[in-house]
């Protein structure tokens, strides 16, 4: 036993001794003052204060050796959650990766800290999580990904949402287009699977899901644009961060589809390596077939970021309106100013 435990420390050892092993974390507060209308509360507008240790506060290690990469990362901020576990292999003109990351090209995150950096998510950025999958990545830009599928997110009204069956992991396709100041990455998401309720439908019905989005990137001197445009159909069943999936008509008793459509544009001016100045504007709309009106959706931000050392102060200042909903109804507004404090370590 004593041998073992040598050869171990040994293997364990010489492991270290030849890989680079970085750890690395970020300590992250926000600080925010939330005013919300009348039409949001439902009563007279409210100013309240948020100050807490945000969930994406993390830990992590990167390891690598020769032409492998691996990392961790746990989130930390009041209870553990797993953030990135994966192995990435690289092979001559290809890397495969295995285990959980983000969703390539359709998940890109503007730079908004508000609401433990809620990045526009679901306010114009398509967000699907990070998601266990295995990727395939060629040099010449091109990638493609099965994805674990989302079924969680069955049709609204539907008597049984426990019948579910996936047919084929979600899949993933992307091309990443470098052309020096403007990179370019179209990109797509697909998902499908059936449901049954043998106690009332005979033949139940299907949720089909798929997402487009091409997001760029503009580079002049000291000014850095970015934008995205998504359009997509269920979107909502199969993870990704909107207010609508798709809803069941029990009188038909078939689906009906959602279709979810929205962009962003960012605009950053980097004074310096240390400070920076970005606006940010983001819009989602949803629409029904048997909807009168589309259920919208915009948010605008505008912030400053400066680096002292290791402290990451930013303060931000912006506006979530939900504009109005499929009956024409006022869902209220939102403002918030306030600033996050991070530490990197």
């Amino acid at each position: 036993m004593k041998r073992f435990l040598l050869v171990l420390t040994l293997v364990v050892m010489s492991v270290c001794v030849f890989a680079q092993i970085t750890p690395y974390g970020s300590a992250i507060m926000g600080y925010w003052y939330d005013l919300r209308d009348e039409d949001m509360t439902g009563r007279d507008s409210e100013l309240s204060m948020q100050y807490f240790l945000q969930s994406n506060s993390r830990l992590g290690v990167n390891y690598k050796h020769e032409n492998f990469d691996g990392r961790i990362e746990l989130g930390v901020g009041g209870s553990f959650s797993l953030r990135l576990l994966y192995g990435k292999q690289t092979f001559g003109d290809f890397s495969l990766l295995v285990g959980q990351d983000v969703i390539l090209g359709t998940d890109f995150l503007a730079n908004q800290v508000y609401d433990s950096d809620l990045n526009l998510q679901g306010w114009g950025v398509a967000w699907g999580g990070r998601q266990p999958q295995i990727r395939l990545e060629m040099n010449n830009g091109f990638y493609a990904a099965l994805i674990t599928p989302h079924t969680s997110n069955g049709p609204a009204n539907h008597p049984d949402h426990s019948a579910r069956n996936p047919l084929f992991p979600r899949i993933n396709l992307g091309y990443k287009v470098d052309l020096g100041n403007i990179k370019l990455t179209p990109a797509a998401v697909f998902q499908y699977y059936d449901y049954k309720d043998t106690h009332i439908y005979e033949d139940g019905g299907s949720v089909m899901s798929w997402l487009g989005a091409v997001t760029g990137e503009f580079t002049l001197d000291k000014i850095l644009l970015n934008a995205q445009a998504n359009v997509g159909s269920n979107i909502g069943n199969m993870g990704y961060n909107v207010t609508k999936a798709a809803d069941w008509d029990v009188e038909k008793a078939e689906t009906l589809d959602v279709l979810t459509y929205g962009g962003l544009l960012t605009a950053t001016f980097n004074m310096d390596s240390t400070t920076n100045f970005t606006l940010g504007f983001g819009y989602t709309a949803n629409s029904m077939e048997d909807w009168d009106n589309t259920d919208d959706r915009m948010a605008l931000y505008v912030q400053a970021n400066k680096r002292l050392g290791r402290l990451r102060l930013t303060p931000e200042v912006g506006m979530l309106n939900e504009m109005k909903n499929q009956n024409d109804e006022s869902q209220g507004m939102l403002m918030y100013f306030g600033a996050q404090l991070r530490f990197d370590f």
